[in-house]
């Protein structure tokens, strides 16, 4: 568990009366139907229902356990498809960008087959012969980062400030830091430009 919380009973009516109003308009209640309760946070949304069953049986004093079972499967079944989907989306993105930087390389090889042939004919390496291309490939994949962080930073800065609080309001939930996402970020688009273009020019260098 992440933590627990004591909610007394006056505390727990002032919060249902602030979630639902409507309930309390027009009427005032002789007295306080709630009892003390105790919020109970999981580290992992996955402890939920695992932590509920330990507290089957019921506790002296305790009358009831609530966490919302269907709302709570139903939520974790969706992060679930979303995890899946992001992490095929990034598989996807990966690939396609691995293919499209080769390509871009492939066609720059082709125009220079000619000089490559030369090369290795009077006595290039190979490393000598791949490093230009795979510099290109380099700079290719440096500038697709570095669009890629200011459209990041462009986000970050203008859409989610205004999208977060109709979507989100738990005041707990954090992410990466934008540098250290920056820095991942660059550092994939460096490695993938570096790797198509290696890869690329491989077929190029057997003379």
């Amino acid at each position: 568990m992440k933590s627990v919380s004591y909610v007394s009973a006056e505390q727990g009516l002032a919060k249902m009366r602030e979630k639902n109003p409507e309930l309390f308009k027009g009427s005032t209640l002789p007295y306080n139907p709630l009892g003390p309760a105790l919020t109970v946070q999981p580290k992992r949304g996955e402890d939920t229902e695992k932590i509920a069953n330990q507290l089957t049986p019921l506790p002296h004093g305790v009358h009831d356990v609530n966490y919302g079972k269907k709302t709570a499967h139903k939520l974790l079944t969706a992060a679930k498809v979303i995890d899946i989907f992001f992490v095929l989306a990034v598989i996807v993105l990966l690939v396609s960008s691995t293919l499209l930087i080769g390509n871009t390389i492939r066609l720059a090889i082709f125009s220079r087959r000619r000089e490559i042939e030369v090369m290795k004919l009077v006595g290039a390496t190979n490393w000598f012969v791949r490093g230009p291309f795979m510099l290109e490939g380099i700079i290719t994949g440096l500038v697709g980062s570095v669009a890629a962080i200011i459209l990041l930073l462009l986000g970050k800065e203008i859409a989610l400030p205004r999208i977060m609080p109709h979507v989100i309001r738990a005041s707990d939930i954090h992410a990466l830091p934008f540098e250290l996402t920056a820095l991942i970020v660059l550092a994939v688009g460096l490695i993938l430009g570096g790797a198509g273009a290696g890869l690329t020019i491989r077929r190029f260098l057997q003379v």
